[in-house]
């Protein structure tokens, strides 16, 4: 899972980068938009927004299954990155990622591939991150250089620890110039 405190830190472009970053380099990897609400991986990847995804799959009747999974799959030109975009926003987002059948997708994922990176929405507004979080290996915590407050930053890993999960590491995005210790 990756995501940050708050709207606007990288959480996207970060996620998208990792991913054609492994792909890349010959793994097997699916990029994953859990953001129901305000979804960004569509528009920098230049794919239909309107495309079936997520949403579509967990909220409908039908039984997940392997061949539906995989038809849902966009590949992003030749790099060998596989998308599964978020879908129609649903009015429900944190109930559906809550739901035993996003645990099932997320299960089969893993099956076939060797990298889900799932990009989420911020923490401190909605508890979607904090619930995908708990399902996956762990997350990785966004933080925008100069901008993240400390308490938004613990609060965000307090968001995390509080369902159990794992924090796998920080990637302090947007840095301009020089770091300092000051």
């Amino acid at each position: 899972v990756m995501t940050s405190a708050l709207p606007n830190e990288g959480k996207t472009t970060s996620s998208i980068n990792l991913a054609l970053s492994l792909a890349q380099a010959g793994a097997k990897v699916v990029l994953v938009e859990a953001d129901l609400r305000r979804p960004k991986v569509p528009l920098y990847l230049e794919m239909s927004s309107m495309s079936e995804g997520l949403s579509d799959l967990i909220s409908g009747p039908k039984k997940l299954t392997p061949q539906a999974v995989k038809a849902m799959l966009h590949p992003y030109e030749s790099t060998g990155l596989k998308v599964l975009l978020s879908g129609k926003i649903p009015p429900n987002p944190s109930e559906l990622l809550s739901s035993h059948k996003f645990e099932e997708l997320i299960e089969m994922l893993r099956k076939q591939f060797e990298y889900v990176i799932i990009d989420c929405p911020p923490l401190l507004p909605v508890t979607d991150a904090a619930i995908v979080s708990a399902k996956a290996d762990g997350c990785v915590l966004i933080v925008h250089a100069g901008v993240t407050k400390k308490p938004h930053f613990i609060g965000s890993r307090d968001a995390v620890k509080a369902v159990g999960s794992t924090i796998l590491g920080v990637i302090i995005n947007k840095i301009l110039g020089p770091i300092t210790t000051d």
